[in-house]
């Protein structure tokens, strides 16, 4: 969770004083009716195709390995591998889709996304099933965006193990890969109530130089995860978090020689202190208005140091206060009801400064005078979209240097946020980049085949080649041409064969 520092007036704020950081008033709580995502206009093609193969004909191929577009090429899925590629296919009859003016691309992958996290559940005061019903929702929301493959750098085993397996048995999802376990410090990142709220109940425990770090990685193997996750931010825009003592960090180092450590840290002090523990990647970057450290960019390109891009969170945060994106159709049509209920409810954004203030506050700093002041902990637009800008100078930077980058947006992020929408960041993630003057042809290697090779699994994913699995997207623009946005032209997403139209990935069984 990042935050600028606004530069709002101070007004006398005490919406909590008495009653503290729980569940707050004036929000709207989870019924049988909000726990659903928003019909489509009667004009949404709403088709879903049978089984796991798939004749596609007549497309612009990008097929994701770098090599130019192919006009006129049919694809042919089978059982949910790509049979095979090239024009005019001679194919026996499998369920078509004439793609005739489409791009089709590989299936686009999200490499931060917290799909245990609902936005808002804290502020609302969800409960346990009111949580698992938007996860399930949420994970509909990414292929409805053409994310196929998502990886949650943070996530409790209950609940990885529960959504895994209720795409299983047929619930529509992406493939979810996981970091496992999450290590934090006693007290520090993601420990208190309000950053884990109900859709955190069930989560990591802290560590400290007591704490036997191979239980939790016995716990954590069934997840069969790529990676551990750890913290070691000691705050936003205070510090007001403790961090690992020495000697919990020389363990935690030690884990690192036999385990891939995913380090979340935000500025360039905390990349030094990461870099200390050879970490596999970098989970943020670039997200201040600083520039990156050359000694750090050094040892980035030295190691090859994967960096997962998170530039959007100012400008989603912002969201929250400003609700920029009400008037947008195509976020309303991929956000569960019930969180576009919270996000754009009028009460919605002085319930966030009390919370965000409550989060951020330095100790020294009592809670009632942290809520009386809490626009002060408050984005601004201005100053989000300086931070944004920085960010993608950042992802050029590394791009310029040789470094290893993937794209995340961190949605979900802490589920007192209202606005880092499942499916919805990762497009906005790369429509910031694009804006941001990153070139569009790493964007796109950014979210297919770097990820799938950071994650291991190039023989299968990321790119569109014979032998490997049938995860596509067809859109009406192309991106290369026309930028990110046109990746909201979105048509069709084919997961594992299966084909469907956004429409129906968001609501049909």
């Amino acid at each position: 969770m990042t935050h600028a520092v606004g530069s709002r007036p101070i007004c006398a704020l005490l919406l909590c004083t008495a009653a503290g950081c729980g569940p707050l008033r004036d929000l709207p709580s989870a019924t049988p009716a909000n726990l659903a995502l928003p019909a489509p206009s009667a004009d949404t093609p709403h088709i879903a195709l049978p089984g796991h193969s798939v004749v596609i004909r007549n497309a612009s191929l990008i097929d994701g390995t770098g090599a130019p577009a192919r006009a006129g090429i049919d694809v042919w899925v089978e059982d949910g591998i790509i049979h095979a590629i090239g024009a005019d296919l001679e194919t026996p009859e499998r369920p078509t889709i004439d793609a005739t003016g489409l791009t089709l691309m590989p299936g686009l992958i999200t490499s931060h996304a917290h799909v245990q996290s609902v936005p808002g559940s804290t502020l609302r005061g969800d409960d346990q099933p009111a949580v698992e019903a938007q996860q399930l929702l949420q994970l509909r929301a990414h292929l409805a965006s053409g994310f196929t493959t998502v990886l949650d750098p943070a996530i409790g085993p209950k609940t990885a193990t529960r959504l895994r397996a209720e795409m299983k048995a047929g619930a529509p999802g992406p493939e979810l890969f996981v970091l496992a376990p999450f290590l934090t410090p006693v007290d520090g990142y993601m420990t208190s109530a309000e950053m884990r709220g109900t859709a955190f109940a069930e989560f990591w425990p802290a560590i400290d130089a007591e704490t036997e770090l191979s239980a939790l990685f016995e716990v954590a193997e069934p997840l069969q995860p790529v990676g551990v996750k750890v913290a070691i931010e000691d705050g936003v825009l205070f510090p007001n978090l403790p961090v690992f003592d020495d000697p919990t960090f020389e363990k935690v180092k030690e884990a690192g020689r036999s385990h891939r450590l995913f380090v979340h840290s935000i500025s360039n002090e905390e990349h030094r202190r990461a870099l200390e523990l050879e970490p596999y990647a970098l989970v943020h970057i670039g997200l201040w208005d600083e520039s990156i450290a050359p000694d750090v960019l050094a040892t980035l390109k030295e190691r090859q140091t994967w960096v997962i891009s998170t530039i959007t969170l100012n400008h989603l945060g912002t969201w929250g206060w400003d609700a920029a994106f009400a008037d947008d159709p195509w976020v309303r049509q991929r956000v569960p009801v019930l969180q576009w209920q919270t996000a754009t409810h009028p009460a919605a954004p002085d319930h966030l400064n009390v919370i965000t203030s409550e989060m951020m506050r330095p100790w020294w700093i009592p809670a009632w005078m942290a809520r009386a002041g809490a626009p002060l902990f408050t984005p601004t637009a201005a100053k989000s979209a300086e931070i944004t800008r920085s960010g993608a100078e950042a992802i050029q930077a590394l791009e310029a240097a040789g470094v290893p980058w993937v794209v995340g947006a961190d949605e979900g992020n802490a589920p007192a946020y209202t606005t880092y929408f499942h499916g919805v960041a990762s497009q906005i993630e790369l429509e910031q980049l694009d804006a941001g003057g990153v070139d569009r042809e790493a964007i796109l290697a950014a979210c297919t085949r770097r990820p799938a090779r950071m994650l291991e699994v190039s023989d299968r994913l990321g790119t569109v080649e014979l032998g490997k699995e049938g995860d596509l997207i067809l859109v009406e623009e192309d991106p290369l041409k026309h930028g990110m946005v046109a990746l909201r032209s979105l048509r069709w997403t084919v997961r594992n064969g299966e084909a469907r139209t956004p429409a129906a990935w968001l609501q049909d069984p």
